[in-house]
């Protein structure tokens, strides 16, 4: 594993040491708690006479739920000229429910898409979007800190003991005027640089939060660099593969002839804390959704020190034109 994961790898070159950080908006609390799970959950069963036909369709829904352990509102916003592709995910989505739906945030309403392909019999799930919460991506921009600096000091200790690392915090904001609820990841080797942080996040506030709650993730990045960094170098999909943990043992069935490949991901590890990151860059494909879900739950198996560069790194993973098919082995 170790002649395998470093070529992968930059690096480090020590000198005046640095710090950043990024901020992004969590997913909706609303899509991540729904039920059944993805994996679990599926997709709808395609009309049997239009498959033998060789009719293919699509379909767009909006649910609405207004309490935690009740089926959706199902409103259809497009779909084929067949009803029967409209009937199939009607049926499918009833079972779904959101049990975190609080009183105050009823009634909610997410939308999903889904593709019926003839040729393959196959339904591809174009993913679950909660309109409201992309309304509040322009809100992380309003967070500040009661310092009035936007990151703070390398620890001095760590300087000294040249230690450079990332740290991952989760944040909670649930009124403008008080700290966030706090959580903080960082692996062994950034340790020292995770209890700065831990105090820090204290002094965060978001005064433009106004009668909802919002979840962000802050990753801080520690460096001693001159124009090279340890962390990923740009990956492509047959690198990934086999630096995932016990990828073996699973069923993986992907086909990237059918998600406009060539494409490149934007790729941020952050497992087994939270979920990955990962972004299509350019347009969205709906049908690379199974492959994207798959990335955002997959554990790399590397060397401990090799964890402790990525961890909360990001890279750019090239998504050739290839067809994968990996069938658990049987003992």
């Amino acid at each position: 594993m170790l002649r395998t994961a470093a070529p992968l790898l930059l690096a480090c070159a020590l000198a005046a040491p640095a710090a950043a950080q990024r901020v992004t908006l969590e997913p909706s609390a609303l899509v991540r708690c729904m039920t059944p799970a993805r994996a679990e959950r599926g997709v709808p069963e395609y009309p049997f006479d239009a498959w033998k036909e060789g009719r293919g369709g699509y379909v767009k829904v909006e649910l609405t739920f207004r309490y935690p352990d009740w089926s959706p509102d199902v409103k259809v916003l497009e779909d084929a000229a067949d009803p029967a592709f409209a009937a199939a995910v009607r049926d499918f989505v009833k079972r779904l429910r959101v049990p975190c739906l609080r009183p105050e945030d009823a009634p909610a309403r997410l939308t999903q898409d889904y593709v019926f392909e003839p040729s393959s019999r196959r339904v591809q799930f174009g993913g679950t979007v909660d309109p409201a919460h992309l309304e509040h991506a322009n809100l992380v921009g309003c967070i500040v800190h009661r310092s009035g600096r936007k990151i703070p000091d390398y620890p001095a200790e760590a300087r000294r003991r040249e230690v450079q690392g990332n740290v991952l915090v989760n944040l909670r904001f649930t009124s403008p005027d008080a700290p966030p609820e706090a959580k903080v990841f960082a692996r062994p080797g950034a340790r020292l640089l995770a209890r700065e942080i831990e105090s820090w996040t204290d002094g965060y506030r978001m005064p433009c939060l106004v009668g909802r709650t919002l979840e962000t993730s802050i990753i801080f990045s520690y460096r001693f660099e001159v124009d090279r960094r340890f962390g990923f170098k740009p990956l492509t999909l047959r690198q990934v593969l086999p630096m995932v943990r016990n990828v073996a043992l699973q069923r993986l069935d992907f086909d990237t002839t059918r998600m406009g490949c060539p494409f490149d991901l934007q790729f941020t590890y952050r497992q087994p804390h939270l979920p990955n990151w990962v972004g299509e860059v350019g347009k969205t494909v709906s049908s690379r959704n199974e492959l994207i879900e798959w990335l955002r739950e997959s554990e790399l198996d590397l060397p401990g020190e090799y964890l402790d560069s990525v961890f909360g790194d990001s890279t750019i993973i090239s998504v050739p034109c290839l067809k994968i098919d990996i069938k658990p082995k049987e003992n």
